[in-house]
């Protein structure tokens, strides 16, 4: 098994398992507000960490992380998001008051 699949089936364990281990806490500790639970923090949170620990210790790396701007060969979707942006960041001033 190729280091990818091992980490693709490490990171789908841990974010299937965590809401799980979530709800175990929350039953565990019942004084919490229904919105802000531990286990919903740790339900939140797991899978960043997972990801971000897989990337440094288990081989993935930071090449293909999506980070980087690929501007020359999708200027059109860049332009297109742009004004997307612009549109409802307008819209939303003039209805908030």
């Amino acid at each position: 098994m190729n280091k990818t699949i091992r980490n693709i089936i490490i990171f789908v364990f841990v974010s299937l398992s965590c809401g799980w281990f979530g709800l175990f806490i929350d039953k565990i500790i019942e004084s919490q507000p229904n919105e802000e639970s531990l286990g919903m923090g740790i339900w939140l949170i797991l899978p960043l960490v997972t990801a971000l620990l897989l990337r440094i210790f288990a081989g993935d790396g930071w090449k293909d992380i999506g980070l980087k701007l690929n501007i020359k060969g999708n200027i059109k979707w860049y332009i297109i998001s742009i004004i997307i942006s612009v549109q409802n960041k307008s819209s939303y001033h003039t209805n908030s008051g």
